[in-house]
């Protein structure tokens, strides 16, 4: 009984109860549900998850650059703890893809960097980190 009590108490100090956990949460929906729009060419959805001021040019860049491009694969490699200051976290994915009418498979890792902005997760940049050699699908 008595550890009923210690655990109702613990749980209601902010930031030892659930509360806490619901940012990491949110970002994990944010990075699957994003990705997942990108894996199926929902460009319009996924731009729902970029920051408001870059979303028509990253919306129109995707567009235009679409024609014949298939995603075969986008894993979530790295998602790290969010910095609680910057409220921002880098989330490593690799992407892989071919363009019709080729059909060789390319593959490379982005960076996505996530900010929280108002209560929703936004990314604020996008680079290419790795296998340099494998041309990235006309993005900017």
């Amino acid at each position: 009984m008595r550890w009923l009590l210690v655990m109702a108490l613990l749980l209601s100090v902010p930031g030892l109860g659930c509360g806490s956990r619901d940012r990491g949460i949110d970002l994990k929906e944010a990075v699957r549900t994003y990705n997942q729009h990108l894996r199926w060419n929902r460009f319009e959805a996924a731009s729902a998850f970029i920051a408001i001021e870059q979303r028509a040019e990253w919306l129109a860049s995707r567009v235009s650059s679409a024609a014949g491009l298939h995603f075969t694969d986008i894993q979530v490699l790295r998602l790290q703890k969010p910095d609680v200051e910057e409220k921002t976290v880098e989330v490593l994915v690799s992407l892989s893809w071919y363009r019709m009418p080729e059909t060789t498979v390319r593959r490379a890792t982005y960076a996505q960097v996530w900010q929280e902005v108002e209560a929703r997760w936004r990314i604020i940049e996008e680079r290419e980190v790795q296998n340099a050699d494998t041309p990235p699908p006309q993005w900017p």
